[in-house]
Formats: structure tokens, C-alpha cells, sequence
């Protein structure tokens, strides 16, 4: 992974409140990423509380139900960003209620995806229904719950740099420490397609 994602990601992380100032683990990520992770329902909820406390500024007065992309993007204007970092924003934001299972307006689309090529599996390598991905921690000594080693290389690489980084680093960070969540704590419904 490029160092330039590590201030991206330390930053979403302490944006939620998964990180304190000092970058250690909050007891809500460490909940999250236990080595006997909690059921797909209980993670949610603990997003869900996350999302509402951090983004409780850009909520106010924002009908869930009923927004629409301009008025998302004018209850963001909070935040006092714009441009590419806006629309990441807004996107994580989107694709975080609805993991959490949260009812969204219809006015909000979801954003097309691109074509992929399906691979034909040959009938041996077809994944059983038990399939869970391994989820790597880093050794402590003393038992307490660690961070996926995934997530604990973004910290590190976020700790390199500092502050010293631009809105295209952070935007990149950002963007693989979404993927890095989804690849170690998977939705069930989309581990089976994880497999090669």
C-alpha cells in the first residue's frame, strides 16, 4: 500500500471517533475488529452511532427520507469542504447508511458500477457456505484485541506523515481504507465473492 493513503485513513478514523487524538484504537473499532468479530447487525449499529455523532452538525434538519443530492450537499457545506473531497465525502457518507441498513431518499442513485469479467470457476474451487476470511491481528502479549494488521499498516503509514499531506493524498487514504474495512470485515452476503 502507498504511504500517502496512511493520513487518509487515520483521518476517517478519528473523523468517527474510532481514534483519539494520540491514534490509539477507541473502544468502538476495538469492538469492531476483536478477533471473534461481532455479528454483521452489532458492527452496524456501531457505525450507525459513530455516523450520527460525527456528521450530528450535517444531519440537523435532514430528512433521511426525503434529501436530495443538493440539500446533502449544502448540510456537508459544514464541514467546509468541496470539489473531489466533497463528493468522497458525500459518497462515503451515502454507502455508509446503507451498510448500516439505514433507509435512504429516493432521490439519492446509486452510483453506476463498472463492467467486470466473470471468471468460470472450475467445480473444485467452489467456496463452501462456511467460508469466513481470515482476519489477521497483530500479536499482543497480554490478549487485549487488536486492530486487523490491514488497518494497524494504514495507522502506521498515517503516522509517517502527519500532517504534511495534501487533499489528493487524503482522498486517496481515504478510499483505501474503505476498501480495507470491506476486505477485513466483510458484509456476509459479499464473502463468497471475495474468493479468487
Amino acid at each position: 500500500m502507498s504511504g500517502s493513503n496512511g493520513p487518509q485513513v487515520m483521518a476517517a478514523l478519528r473523523f468517527l471517533g474510532l481514534i483519539d487524538g494520540s491514534n490509539r484504537p477507541q473502544p468502538s473499532l476495538e469492538r469492531i475488529a476483536e478477533d471473534r468479530a461481532p455479528e454483521p447487525k452489532e458492527r452496524k449499529r456501531i457505525l450507525w452511532e459513530r455516523l450520527r455523532e460525527s456528521y450530528a452538525e450535517a444531519l440537523q434538519g435532514l430528512d433521511l427520507d426525503r434529501f436530495t443530492p443538493d440539500e446533502l450537499r449544502e448540510h456537508f457545506g459544514v464541514f467546509g469542504i468541496s470539489g473531489d473531497t466533497l463528493r468522497k465525502a458525500l459518497t462515503f457518507f451515502i454507502e455508509a447508511l446503507e451498510y448500516c441498513g439505514i433507509e435512504l431518499s429516493p432521490h439519492i442513485k446509486k452510483p453506476a458500477k463498472g463492467r467486470t469479467r466473470k471468471r468460470a470457476r472450475s467445480a473444485k474451487k467452489q467456496p463452501s457456505e462456511e467460508y469466513s476470511p481470515p482476519i489477521a491481528t497483530s500479536p499482543d502479549p497480554s490478549g487485549e484485541a487488536r486492530l486487523h494488521l490491514s488497518i494497524q499498516g494504514l495507522l502506521d503509514d498515517l503516522l509517517r506523515f502527519g500532517n504534511g499531506w495534501s487533499g489528493e493524498q487524503q482522498d486517496s487514504w481515504l478510499d483505501v481504507f474503505a476498501r480495507i474495512i470491506k476486505y477485513a470485515y466483510p458484509a456476509r452476503d459479499r464473502q463468497l465473492r471475495m474468493l479468487p
